[in-house]
């Protein structure tokens, strides 16, 4: 009697060498920085935890003239891995329209991880209390500043600008009780306007990475 012989159907296995049982998700996520990713998010929770409630009243040896508590400067960490997470270490793939709406769904998905993140932060300090507003405001105003360099394929300087806006906020955006316009990021509370701006800037850098083309 003859054994039954198996034949492969070259239609179940893809050309890439990846099985199609692989769950879209999982392969997804294993062509993004995810690992390093998830790393700066497990420190920035870490930051939240030890700073909680904790404020800065110096940076680079000068005093600041209004303290700033340390949980609106963590999400400038949780923002660097969500341009790292974006980042994806293929090239020359397809790019149909739904990978497209993936790398925007992903994006919003870091975006979220972030924010989850630093809000346990929120709450009273020595100069106010911080709301979950102005967390929101401060982690997507970061993304925004992060990303230039994830689109420019060098996600490795993607903490340059969050660094140097914050740098400057601190440095020269507290020289007068309150804070300057630019420097928002610095008080723990917000208003409809900077969160609508942060929004309408957030989603527009979203477009841009969900239309771009993979790359690494």
């Amino acid at each position: 009697m003859r054994r039954p012989t198996n034949h492969r159907n070259p239609a179940n296995h893809s050309e890439h060498g990846v099985h199609p049982r692989v769950p879209l998700v999982r392969a997804w996520i294993g062509v993004h920085r995810w690992r390093l990713a998830a790393g700066l998010l497990a420190a920035a929770a870490a930051l939240v935890t030890v700073t909680r409630n904790g404020v800065v009243e110096s940076v680079g040896g000068h005093t600041l003239y209004t303290p700033v508590p340390w949980i609106l400067l963590v999400p400038m960490i949780a923002s660097v891995a969500v341009g790292i997470g974006a980042a994806s270490v293929t090239q020359y793939l397809p790019d149909p329209p739904r990978a497209k709406v993936a790398r925007a769904a992903w994006l919003l998905f870091l975006a979220l991880a972030a924010t989850a993140v630093c809000l346990p932060g929120v709450g009273d300090t020595r100069i106010g209390q911080v709301t979950v507003a102005a967390v929101i405001r401060n982690v997507l105003f970061c993304i925004v500043l992060a990303m230039p360099a994830t689109l420019v394929r060098q996600p490795q300087y993607c903490w340059i600008l969050p660094s140097l806006y914050l740098f400057a906020a601190a440095q020269f955006g507290l020289t007068t009780p309150g804070s300057q316009w630019w420097a928002m990021v610095l008080r723990p509370g917000t208003q409809a306007s900077e969160l609508l701006i942060t929004g309408v800037a957030f989603a527009a850098i979203g477009v841009i990475y969900a239309l771009r083309r993979p790359s690494l």
